[in-house]
């Protein structure tokens, strides 16, 4: 059975994932595991009551029975199984997913696009999650809707690493069997070779078993953020995908994620998956 990991820090945005997790969860027959980390730092005190613990310790205990709740309620409503895990750990939220990755096969987060979701972080969450996290990530707008997915824009700049979109979301593509828009990214006219298109339209459809109905789409731009965002509009799209390629230190100084950008100002859920 797929597993299926949302963090939650109980707040709106964080209510917001849980349903649509749940939701894909029940059309993906997957389980569907909901974790809290409760931030533990060197200097806190302790409380009053039950022997001293440490605040954290004390809080995770709240947020368990807070948290197993809301798991019997999504059971209830959706008709799927789900456990809860409370974790307090020094680690930030992205540390602490990465731990427990190899344990699932896809991780939801929710974003308002400005991520003061999980506060006691630094930076971008989700975008700390996908460049942390090695198991696909599904980051998904504050209150959007769940809807199965007809259509998904796969953007990329081509690479012979771009099968890996087939291997990592197999079960996903199968479940949904969606129409795929493959958009090929670039700041200039170059020349992409129709067999390396008609070679990776072949691969799909024989990997997926299904007629995917692939098309495909240039866009020639300096600003990606921007056209993409403007595609799916158009495409009528209910999925963005792009693949994370790590880069160094300086790289990351000088150069704009686009991963990131998409983010702040997201339009439809964005999956993310490691090349």
């Amino acid at each position: 059975m797929m597993k299926i990991l949302c963090p939650t820090d109980f707040s709106e945005v964080a209510s917001s994932g849980i349903e649509y997790a749940a939701r894909l969860a029940q059309q993906l027959s997957a389980r569907l595991t909901l974790l809290n980390v409760q931030k533990m730092n060197m200097g806190e005190g302790v409380t009053m009551f039950a022997g001293g613990e440490r605040e954290s310790l004390r809080n995770a205990v709240d947020s368990e029975i807070a948290l197993r709740k809301i798991c019997a309620e999504v059971e209830k409503t959706f008709k799927i199984p789900c456990d809860e895990e409370v974790i307090p750990a020094f680690d930030s939220l992205a540390g602490v997913i990465a731990d427990l990755e190899r344990n699932y096969d896809l991780i939801v987060v929710a974003t308002n696009g400005s991520d003061s979701f999980f506060p006691f972080d630094t930076g971008t969450n989700s975008y700390r999650i996908t460049e942390k996290v090695k198991a696909p990530v599904l980051i998904v707008p504050n209150n959007y809707q769940f809807e199965p997915i007809h259509k998904l824009i796969y953007a990329t700049d081509y690479s012979k690493d771009d099968r890996e979109f087939v291997v990592q979301l197999r079960i996903f593509l199968q479940s949904f069997r969606p129409q795929i828009e493959l958009v090929h990214l670039s700041s200039s006219e170059s020349v992409v070779g129709k067999e390396l298109f008609r070679s990776f339209s072949d691969y799909l459809d024989e990997s997926l078993g299904y007629d995917s109905r692939l098309t495909f789409k240039r866009l020639i731009t300096d600003d990606f953020p921007k056209q993409l965002r403007s595609e799916v509009d158009q495409s009528n799209a209910g999925l963005l995908v792009l693949s994370y390629v790590p880069h160094n230190f300086i790289y990351k100084l000088t150069s704009k994620s686009l991963i990131k950008e998409m983010i702040a100002d997201l339009p439809v859920p964005l999956l993310v998956f490691h090349k």
